[in-house]
């Protein structure tokens, strides 16, 4: 009995050992590689960067009926004063209120030049059908992904224009790209 407890008890002490070592070693062994790893940054193997003022948040208002502007021109710089490259619109939010049903809205932008979109065609239209609501209000939440030159024209048109109570407005989200 006393030679199986000296067995059990020399097994769990090695056992013990290996864990800890195992525990250990990995950590002392990515300590050492960091500390040799060196990054060159020269101009034949280049070390990419990503530029803080590449791209700045855009937002913007248009209203549809008696309540606003209903377009807005693309800014040509930013307001640090860099060029900008095209204006990328990502998320467009619409609210109509004593709209009636159904509502229709209409975002209108001029075809990029990097578009495979010929120019004599004329402007872009992404036409989008409101929600109604019991309470006389309107909602619509779309993703996009829209591209606009700087100094274009973005504009909104509502089917409810016509209504002379009627008022829809929406939120154009993106980012300026500047490189």
């Amino acid at each position: 009995m006393k030679i199986l407890r000296k067995a059990i008890t020399t097994l769990g002490a090695v056992f013990l050992a290996a864990l800890l070592i195992t525990a250990l070693a990995p950590r002392a062994a990515r300590g050492i590689t960091a500390t040799i790893v060196e990054i060159t940054n020269t101009s034949a193997n280049p070390v990419p960067t990503v530029s803080a003022d590449a791209n700045f948040p855009y937002e913007a208002v248009i209203c549809a009926g008696e309540c606003g502007p209903v377009s807005f021109s693309v800014p040509s710089t930013t307001t640090t004063g860099v060029p900008v490259k095209r204006l990328v619109i990502e998320d467009l939010n619409v609210n109509c209120v004593n709209a009636g049903n159904p509502v229709a809205v209409e975002l209108t932008v001029p075809a990029s030049a990097d578009t495979n979109v010929v120019a004599d065609t004329g402007p872009i239209s992404y036409p989008f059908i409101i929600n109604f609501f019991e309470s006389g209000e309107s909602f619509r939440h779309s993703t996009v992904r829209i591209y606009a030159d700087p100094l274009a024209t973005v504009s909104i048109l509502s089917t409810a224009h016509a209504l002379p109570e009627a008022q829809c407005f929406a939120v154009v989200t993106g980012h300026l790209e500047t490189k």
